[in-house]
């Protein structure tokens, strides 16, 4: 496991973490973002995570990072990771201090998802979960996404290609898949470090930046044919 390094160290690193490629010129209606809200507990990095109301007509009971779909009338990606927040946990905007955001995950959706770093620097801040899309919030140490010992993995199939499945244990609770890439992501820049010690991706599993390639190929080839 990488050397554990102080909160305010691992925020520096997310504060000055730029990312390479952001798609942001990607039509609208295939983006979207989440918030990766990050709460300092006894000097310790905490991500705030959701269960997501069994009501819902997607991704119900599932762990998952507050987001949604951009919003024409959004300034930014910064900002519909923060105005979905709110929606679903009442983070409000002066609840928070914006620290970076990220190069985009393709969802199974095939929508393009920044994640967006926000450090919780409200002291009386408490999550009010919105019962029509969350059930319960909890927090995981960031941490426990770059060690081994919490650390599962399997494989599934996706687009007719086999790819890696994360899964994280902690204590009673679960976290897998989309929203566990996304945290791994998130320790990996601020810890520093460029490998974990487990294997990311499977032999011949495309990148992210393949992935996200198949998927503007295919916006592309869609508009041609609509000429």
């Amino acid at each position: 496991m990488a050397k554990l390094i102080s909160a305010e160290e691992c925020l520096n690193n997310l504060r000055n973490y730029k990312p390479k490629n952001d798609y942001l010129d990607v039509p609208y209606v295939k983006r979207a973002a989440v918030l990766v809200p990050l709460i300092i507990n006894d000097n310790e990095l905490e991500i705030l995570l959701t269960i997501r109301s069994t009501g819902l007509s997607s991704h119900a009971g599932e762990v998952a990072l507050p987001g949604g779909k951009v919003d024409e009338n959004d300034e930014s990606i910064i900002a519909t990771a923060f105005r979905e927040a709110e929606e679903e946990v009442g983070i409000k905007p002066d609840d928070a201090e914006y620290l970076t955001y990220f190069e985009p995950f393709l969802s199974k959706h095939k929508l393009l998802v920044t994640p967006v770093a926000a450090l919780i620097t409200n002291p009386f801040y408490k999550p009010i979960p919105n019962p029509s899309e969350v059930s319960e919030c909890f927090t995981v140490p960031l941490r426990a996404f770059i060690s081994k010992e919490y650390h599962l993995s399997f494989d599934s199939l996706w687009n007719n290609r086999l790819y890696r499945v994360h899964h994280f244990v902690w204590k009673n609770q679960s976290v897998m898949g989309f929203s566990a890439s996304i945290c791994v992501e998130v320790a990996k820049i601020a810890f520093n470090i460029q490998n974990v010690d487990w294997e990311e991706i499977i032999e011949g599993q495309p990148s992210r930046k393949e992935y996200i390639k198949f998927m503007l190929d295919d916006i592309l080839t869609q508009n041609k044919s609509k000429l």
